[in-house]
């Protein structure tokens, strides 16, 4: 997300993302992932193209690439 978010212009400011994991514990497999992320204020940027962004970042993600066998949801709050 820095990167893309420098890639785009901005200075990325403060950042907090947290990762809560669904586990179907009968077949030990991983069901949801939902990446709840917190942002501060960055100059230039509104919540819709900080959306736009984030959700980039997320669906080009490596990680995300490789965990795509469960549905990863996106919920972001921004403080513009």
């Amino acid at each position: 997300l820095s990167a893309g978010l420098t890639n785009a212009g901005h200075t990325p400011g403060t950042l907090e993302t947290k990762a809560i994991v669904e586990l179907d514990t009968n077949t030990l497999t991983v069901t949801a992932i939902t990446l709840e992320l917190k942002a501060s204020k960055i100059e230039g940027l509104d919540e819709g193209g900080f959306k736009a962004i984030a959700e980039d970042a997320k669906k080009n993600c490596p990680i995300s690439k490789v965990l795509s066998g469960a549905p990863i949801s996106l919920s972001v709050s921004y403080e513009g």
